[in-house]
């Protein structure tokens, strides 16, 4: 739910706005398949099956290396499939 403790009619403060909620959902997923194609698209030139997430951006400060399994298909061998295969 979206913070708005700081209104300062009591009235305000107990409304739950869905529409707000909804377009939060929608924002994020947007900006989740942003990165998604920016990461499969750096792999996909960089013809690597991981990519690192250095420490400096994650959360918890550790650094991790996420492995997928590249393959194609027979119908089309230019189309690159990925399968997440875990971390290392």
């Amino acid at each position: 739910m979206i913070e708005i403790n700081y209104l300062p009619f009591q009235s305000a403060r107990g409304h739950q706005d869905r529409g707000m909620m909804k377009w939060m959902v929608f924002f994020l997923s947007e900006h989740t398949t942003s990165l998604t194609d920016v990461i499969l698209r750096e792999m996909a030139m960089s013809h690597k099956d991981y990519f690192k997430l250095n420490k400096e951006n994650s959360e918890d400060r550790r650094e991790y290396c996420f492995y997928f399994q590249v393959g194609t298909t027979q119908e089309n061998r230019i189309v690159r499939n990925y399968l997440y295969t875990g971390l290392k």
